[in-house]
């Protein structure tokens, strides 16, 4: 056993022996020829890895920087000749247009021609149109008259409709000027002028055209030294007649038009391999000045020879890489025979040490420096290793603050123990109010308590273990009875001294009997648990272990759990009955007692005086007292519409006295539904007021001053209230119903609600009595001088709604309201 402050030390060790074990066993399971899960290599092995991979690599490295390289220097000169290829295609279509505009300039200032149109002879108007058109070198000339009749230099000649797909009025074109257009004439992709030619009394429309066909591109292609396709767009209009691929010209035949349709726009990495496909890279030109003719125009440039040249350098590089790698492996065939012979005697000294041989030292010499420092290295180990796993083992199965076991080691034992399926003993010690320990004197003195109960328990014969705080686990080699136990706890309960200190311990113990419902040591430690937490609640030493107090736990949690939900899911599972209170004299009901239900689709009906208490502990008490609040003020609301002048009694919980939220919201709720606090009795439990006194003095006082009607509940079950009553602030005394039950026959409980009565009577209060179940009880209480009277004689508590029934039918209700409710 280590003393306390030897603990840095051992962790020191601990921290440096494992990396020094864990160092020396991954080499031996590094050097193995196998790992359950992992594949490793031989060291010769990993070295021709290493230098192929970085043969490799750097031919990788700049296989890629030429690919790169290639590919951008490819794709920016077919890019320029692109550029280049669409800046001639635009400029001879602008030039054409030129061209037209000055033809169209000379053909209107023609007399003849004009004397050729108004002489209204189609012959002799098509004899000039043809003239013009050779003159100027047109692909054909037309005029078209007011009468839309169209006159060409060709025949067969086209129709109005052909020409003006839009049906333009005639005088609509003639206004409009001169107009430049692409028109798709005999499926033919025409340039085209219409000219007005206003003048000498003649007026028409005189037309030039320039078609754009395979003649055309194949000479800008030659200037250009790209080729050229015009496509007329699926979606665009109707598909020409005679072409059924839409294709409308091209600078080669129109197998190669298809090929280039279906090439590239751009250079991708595959392009550039060895196996490239791709021959041309594409681009789309707009035809100028138009939008909405509905086709496309493809500029394509032949990159074989570029790609062709690539292919010859990547070539080159493989063949380099090739012969860089057969040098490489000659090398690392030389070096690894030099090394391996040493790695290998290493990799048997790291299995040797890590399978626990540390008796045998190694020597090794060799030219390589750090070869023979490393076996240095392993022989200074081995000898530190010993020392050190012998602190590891010890402090990994020990708590460093008391020198018992740990939870851990603990744990192997009981399984050891359960495994064994020989019965056992387990005690579990637990250092009451602990926390309170560590607030007072500090948590240096909490831990030299913890120590000293150590001490003072391994004087007795078994193994112990410190599971966590002021917990401790105790397994005696035999069982002990209760006198022993008794014995034990007065020497584990001797104050402990501590300089000037004198720290007084209480103890409580567990005691369970193994292996029993024991299944593993998880499910002890959780056993241990739930009898500590039966013991703390029924403020008890010594608690066995019994399957009801486990099932009593598991309930309270389920009741915590299903609570939580009905509290905050809309499940409807929560209801508010109402018992009435009467008034002895007048006979009639004076106010209601608020009372919560609870019916849970799990755990059926669950009593109020079970899951109050539990809500209680659980912290749940404060959404419990605002759900109840919330439903009486609204049905207390609805009895003052039905003209009901009861008040309402509600019961609060010293949780509730004690929070000062809780009275906030109550009179905000009142304001808010129009009631005032002389509607409301407030039910306090003797107990509870006697658990709080000062505080709830005070809290009462405040609500006396705000109107509320005051009540103590239960009154009779405490021990000092007596004393209370000449100054707390309250106006009625309720007595609880254990005196009242049995009243009728009982002589010692007539006895005793006759003194609460009178002493009532002397301090000026109203009494209230709780639990009458028979007449001759109500004919005492009157007799007596009792003013309220409640119980299941005058009526069981009830909803909402079966109240109101009874309200109607009972004679306790005034006779007015009753007619009115009927």
């Amino acid at each position: 056993m280590y003393r306390p402050n030897q603990v840095s030390d051992l962790v020191s060790a601990r921290l440096a022996s494992n990396r020094a074990v864990g160092q020396l066993k991954a080499c031996g399971r590094w050097c193995s020829r196998s790992i359950v899960g992992v594949s490793t290599v031989s060291f010769r092995k990993s070295l021709f890895q290493v230098v192929i991979g970085s043969i490799l690599l750097t031919a990788i490295v700049i296989l890629v920087a030429v690919w790169t390289a290639t590919l951008t220097l490819v794709s920016e000169q077919a890019s320029r000749i692109l550029t280049v290829a669409s800046a001639v295609f635009t400029s001879t279509v602008k030039e054409r247009q030129q061209q037209l505009l000055s033809s169209a300039s000379v053909l209107t200032a023609d007399f003849g021609f004009i004397q050729a149109i108004a002489s209204g002879d189609a012959t002799t108007l098509s004899t000039a149109l043809n003239n013009q058109r050779q003159r100027i070198g047109a692909d054909f000339l037309f005029t078209v008259t007011p009468d839309r009749t169209i006159v060409c230099s060709h025949q067969p000649c086209f129709s109005y409709i052909d020409l003006l797909d839009d049906e333009a009025p005639f005088n609509e074109l003639l206004s409009t000027g001169t107009i430049g257009k692409y028109q798709f004439i005999d499926d033919a992709l025409v340039q085209l002028l219409l000219v007005p030619v206003i003048r000498g009394g003649v007026t028409a429309i005189a037309g030039l055209g320039f078609v754009i066909d395979d003649r055309f591109l194949a000479e800008l292609s030659a200037i250009s030294q790209s080729e050229i396709v015009i496509v007329r767009n699926l979606d665009r209009g109707p598909p020409p007649v005679t072409s059924p691929n839409h294709l409308i010209a091209a600078s080669q035949g129109p197998d190669m038009a298809k090929y280039l349709l279906d090439s590239p726009s751009s250079l991708s990495w595959l392009d550039v391999s060895l196996q490239h496909t791709t021959g041309f890279i594409v681009r789309s030109v707009a035809l100028p000045e138009q939008s909405d003719i509905g086709v496309s125009i493809v500029v394509a440039h032949d990159i074989r020879d570029q790609l062709a040249s690539f292919a010859t350098l990547q070539m080159t590089v493989l063949a380099l890489s090739a012969l860089a790698i057969s040098l490489a492996v000659t090398v690392a065939m030389f070096q690894a025979k030099k090394l391996s012979e040493p790695v290998h005697q290493l990799v048997s000294a790291a299995k040797r040490i890590a399978s626990g041989d540390y008796g045998s030292n190694l020597t090794i010499r060799h030219t390589v420096t750090e070869l023979a420092v490393l076996a240095e290295s392993f022989d200074t180990m081995q000898s530190q290793i010993v020392e050190r796993e012998q602190r590891i083992r010890y402090q990994s199965e020990h708590d460093p603050l008391t020198g018992l076991y740990n939870r851990a080691r603990a744990a192997t034992v009981i399984n050891e123990k359960l495994a064994s399926r020989l019965p056992f003993q387990c005690l579990a010690l637990k250092i009451v109010a602990f926390r309170t320990v560590n607030d007072l004197y500090g948590y240096a003195i909490g831990d030299y308590c913890v120590q000293i109960l150590a001490k003072r328990l391994l004087r007795w014969p078994g193994q112990a273990a410190r599971l966590s705080g002021g917990e401790i686990l105790y397994i005696p080699e035999q069982p002990l009875n209760n006198t022993q136990l008794e014995t034990l706890k007065l020497i584990l309960e001797q104050p402990i001294e501590k300089s000037i200190l004198v720290i007084p311990i209480k103890i409580m113990i567990a005691k369970i009997a193994c292996p029993g419902k024991v299944i593993t040591a998880e499910d002890l430690f959780r056993k241990v648990n739930i009898v500590f937490d039966e013991a703390t609640r029924n403020e008890r030493w010594l608690v066995t272990y019994k399957e009801s107090i486990e099932a009593k736990y598991l309930r309270r949690l389920a009741i915590i759990t299903e609570l939580k939900q009905s509290l905050t899911a809309e499940r409807n599972e929560l209801s508010m009955v109402y018992q009435p209170k009467i008034n002895l004299q007048t006979m009639q009901v004076v106010s209601v007692e608020a009372l919560i239900r609870w019916d849970n689709h799990t755990l059926g009906k669950v009593p109020p005086d079970e899951f109050i208490q539990i809500a209680e502990r659980a912290g749940l008490i404060d959404q419990v007292t605002h759900w109840v609040v919330t439903q009486t003020l609204q049905h207390l609301r609805y009895f003052r519409d039905m003209g009901f002048a009861f008040t309402v009694a509600i019961n609060l919980s010293s949780q509730d006295i004690q929070n000062p939220v809780v009275f906030e919201r109550l009179n905000r709720q009142l304001s808010e539904l129009g009631l005032s606090a002389s509607d409301i009795e407030l039910e306090i439990t003797e107990s509870d007021l006697l658990a709080d006194g000062p505080h709830a003095f005070q809290t009462l006082l405040n609500l006396k001053a705000q109107g509320f009607t005051l009540a103590i509940d239960d009154f009779g079950t405490g021990y000092s209230s007596l004393s209370y009553l000449k100054k707390l602030p309250v106006d009625n005394l309720k007595i609880d119903k254990s005196f009242v039950l049995k009243l009728s026959t009982d002589t010692d409980d007539q006895r005793l609600v006759h003194t609460i009565l009178s002493l009532a009577a002397m301090f000026e209060l109203n009494v209230v009595a709780e639990g009458v179940e028979d007449e001759a009880a109500l004919h005492i209480l009157q007799e007596w001088g009792c003013q309220v009277a409640q119980g299941y004689f005058i009526s069981k508590p009830l909803p909402l709604q079966e109240l109101l029934v009874w309200l109607r039918d009972t004679a306790y209700t005034p006779k007015n309201i009753g007619t009115a409710l009927g």
